[in-house]
C-alpha cells in the first residue's frame, strides 16, 4: 500500500505538470483514473471502515464537468463509478483487518468522507458560478449597449411593454421620459472622425449616469440619442435632472475639449399620465425633442 501511495503521488505530480501546460482535460482524466483505482485498492487493503471507497463520488462531478465528454459518455462513466462503488462496498465491507491505532479509525473515516465530499461540492459550486457568469454575459449582450455601458433600446422596449401589474412591481406607478440628442453630431464625425465621436457618446453617457437616481434608467436609444426613464418623477423634477445633466456636460473636461464645435444637447420631456401607454408617451417626448431641434437646438422642451 505504501508503494502504491508513492506511485499515486508521482501520477498527481505528472497530472499537475500537464495542467500547467494548458492540457487541463488530460490532467483531469489522469486524476480521475488514479482516484478510481486508488479507492478500490485502498478499500481492498483496509476495508470499508476507513471510508476510502467514498473517493469514487467526486469522480462523477469531475466526469460531468468536462466539456469534451458528451452527455451519453458522461452518463456511462458515472454509471460505471456507481456500480463499482456498490460492488466494492458490498464485497469488501467484511474484510477483517487489525488496525494499529484502532482509536483513530473514526477520525480517519471522517477525514476521508470530508475530503471526498469537498471536491464534489466545490465542483458543483464552480459549475453554478460558471452558469451564473454565462447568464450575466448573455443578459449583458442582449440588454446593454457595448459602447456606452447603458441599457439598449431592446431592453427599454421590452421593459415598458409589460403589464400594469408588472410595472407596479418595478416600484413606480408614474414616470417621465427624457429624450436627449447631441446637437450637430454629424459634424463631429465628419470633422474629428469616428473615434472622437464615439468618445463623445461615451462621455455623455457617463454624465447621464452620474446625474440620475438609482431608480432611473439610462438607455442609448439611437446613435447620439439617449432615453431616460425617471421613475416617480413629474415634469418639475425632470427639468431639475436635465439641468444637472447640462451642467455636468459643461464641466466634463473631455467634452469641453470640443467646445470649439459648440457641442450641446437638446432635450424633450414628457410625463406619462394615468393609463397612458409607453408608446404614446414616447411619441410625445419625441415630438418635444423635434420641437427643441426646430427652435435652434440646445433647448429643453416639456
Amino acid at each position: 500500500m505504501a508503494a502504491f501511495n508513492v506511485v499515486s503521488v508521482i501520477i498527481w505530480i505528472y497530472a499537475f505538470l500537464i495542467s500547467q501546460k494548458g492540457d487541463y482535460e488530460k490532467s483531469v482524466h489522469i486524476i480521475t483514473v488514479e482516484m478510481f483505482i486508488h479507492a478500490i485498492v485502498a478499500t481492498y487493503f483496509v476495508g470499508t471502515d476507513l471510508g476510502f471507497q467514498y473517493y469514487m463520488w467526486p469522480l462523477m462531478a469531475l466526469l460531468l464537468s468536462l466539456p469534451s465528454n458528451k452527455l451519453m459518455q458522461s452518463t456511462f462513466y458515472c454509471a460505471v463509478v456507481i456500480l463499482a462503488f456498490i460492488v466494492v462496498t458490498l464485497t469488501m465491507r467484511d474484510i477483517e483487518y487489525v488496525y494499529g491505532l484502532t482509536e483513530i479509525i473514526n477520525y480517519v473515516y471522517s477525514f476521508n468522507v470530508f475530503f471526498a465530499a469537498a471536491p464534489f461540492v466545490l465542483t458543483i459550486l464552480y459549475l453554478r458560478s460558471s452558469s451564473t457568469d454565462r447568464e450575466k454575459s448573455l443578459y449583458s449582450q442582449a440588454n446593454m449597449d457595448v459602447l456606452t455601458g447603458t441599457f439598449n433600446r431592446r431592453f427599454m422596449s421590452t421593459l415598458m411593454q409589460s403589464s400594469e401589474g408588472e410595472q407596479r412591481r418595478r416600484s413606480f406607478d408614474t414616470y417621465t421620459l427624457v429624450l436627449a440628442e447631441v446637437d450637430h453630431f454629424k459634424q463631429i464625425y465628419e470633422s474629428l472622425g469616428r473615434e472622437v465621436g464615439d468618445n463623445v457618446v461615451k462621455e455623455i453617457a457617463q454624465v447621464l449616469r452620474n446625474n440620475v437616481r438609482d431608480s432611473d434608467i439610462v438607455c442609448r436609444w439611437a446613435g447620439e440619442e439617449f432615453l431616460l426613464l425617471l421613475a416617480n418623477a413629474d415634469t418639475e423634477i425632470s427639468e431639475k435632472v436635465v439641468y444637472k445633466i447640462r451642467h455636468g456636460i459643461q464641466q466634463n473636461t473631455n467634452i469641453k475639449a470640443l467646445s470649439e464645435l459648440g457641442l450641446s444637447m437638446s432635450f424633450g420631456i414628457a410625463s406619462a399620465h394615468k393609463d397612458m401607454s409607453f408608446e404614446e408617451t414616447l411619441r410625445r417626448v419625441d415630438l418635444k425633442l423635434y420641437q427643441a431641434r426646430s427652435e435652434g437646438r440646445d433647448r429643453v422642451l416639456s
